[in-house]
């Protein structure tokens, strides 16, 4: 029988008390300074989060350009080691059924309670099988986008400053990856990120 569905808070409030364990899907093309305030923001609310890198078969494209095993990356070199204690990371593909997709996420994860996102698709999926779904609030919303970050790479713009650090090392270590997936500057070096300092703060 289908179950009801839950609540949600489309605010990003919550009810009084905490939850165990939540989960957090992103595709984290790169993992940037909205992403930290994401995972910063679902800690305050959960004991442990289950930060889940979406599209992990996916790589090498404009749109995805990094692999699963360089976001987890990003995301391990970018959370302080008090964080990196609540948090675990889970590869989760992309599948062409939504239902089974939902499935897939329930057989291999650890259990959990709420999601946290704003995606409409995942919000009315989760609903649907009675899980409680919180948004998350934005922060600088046109500026912390994956497609305006990368957008700023290919171009030449600068774009270190809207990262974390560790998201910064990898992609240094990459040298000109954006240049040679989708076009763009494949000559020009990466925004300085070695020189750059970043705001200790914010998918």
């Amino acid at each position: 029988m289908e179950m009801a569905p839950a609540p949600s808070d489309g605010d990003g409030g919550f009810p009084a008390g905490r939850h165990a364990r939540g989960l957090l899907i992103g595709r984290f093309q790169p993992f940037h300074l909205g992403h930290l305030h994401a995972v910063r923001h679902a800690l305050s609310k959960v004991d442990h989060l289950l930060i889940g890198i979406g599209s992990s078969n996916r790589s090498m494209e404009q749109d995805n350009p990094f692999t699963a095993e360089e976001r987890r990356e990003m995301i391990q070199g970018s959370l302080e080691s008090q964080i990196r204690k609540r948090t675990s990371i889970h590869m989760i593909p992309d599948l062409h059924n939504h239902k089974r997709w939902v499935e897939m996420i329930q057989e291999r994860l650890p259990a959990f309670e709420v999601v946290f996102t704003n995606d409409p698709v995942t919000r009315s999926l989760y609903l649907q099988r009675g899980t409680r779904v919180y948004g998350i609030p934005f922060l600088d919303r046109p500026a912390l986008s994956g497609t305006a970050i990368r957008s700023g790479m290919r171009s030449g713009r600068p774009w270190a400053h809207l990262v974390p650090p560790g998201t910064a090392r990898t992609i240094r270590q990459l040298g000109n990856r954006m240049g040679r997936v989708g076009g763009g500057h494949g000559d020009k070096p990466p925004d300085n990120i070695a020189h750059h300092t970043h705001p200790p703060n914010y998918k």
